[in-house]
């Protein structure tokens, strides 16, 4: 992942990449979006499992425990084993339907990028650990890291997934 430290680009990153994300979606028959791609998931379970660690990013920018916005046990979070944090999530998901989901979706986006609006770049620089001090060991990644790589990075990630998964049929 690239890293972007400056505020404003990582905004428009993220806006960009939503509006490529929502493209791609927009653009799909309604009914491709619950059926399972190659890789298992279904476009809705992919759209539901950004929204999830976008709302773990919130809480991590609230100082708030991200597990808890995962909707995953504080006792799977600490393992960090995050293949099993994303089965969770994506069993969780897949009994959405797809109005639930593509609403908690944008509800989600747009409560963490004003959240991040309403940030300080200097309080985007700041190590990830100030935010969760309670979170061994000392992590001085700038919080801003987290945005990245929760927003236009995981977009792109998922944009790559679902095409393979839709050129897969």
């Amino acid at each position: 992942m690239e890293h972007v430290s400056d505020k404003g680009e990582a905004l428009q990153r993220a806006h960009d990449g939503w509006a490529a994300l929502w493209g791609l979606i927009d653009s799909m028959p309604p009914g491709q979006i619950d059926e399972p791609l190659g890789d298992g998931w279904s476009v809705k379970v992919h759209i539901a499992h950004v929204a999830a660690w976008e709302r773990s990013t919130a809480a991590l920018l609230r100082k708030q425990h991200r597990g808890d916005a995962l909707g995953i046990s504080r006792d799977l979070w600490a393992t960090h084993d995050v293949e099993r944090i994303n089965a969770a999530i994506a069993d969780r998901s897949a009994a959405f339907d797809w109005a639930t989901t593509e609403a908690q979706s944008r509800a989600v986006h747009d409560d963490l990028v004003s959240l991040v609006e309403s940030m300080t770049q200097e309080d985007l620089e700041r190590p990830y650990s100030d935010y969760v001090p309670d979170d061994p060991p000392y992590n001085a990644t700038p919080v801003i890291a987290w945005v990245n790589a929760n927003t236009w990075d995981h977009y792109d990630e998922h944009i790559g997934w679902i095409r393979a998964g839709l050129g897969d049929r």
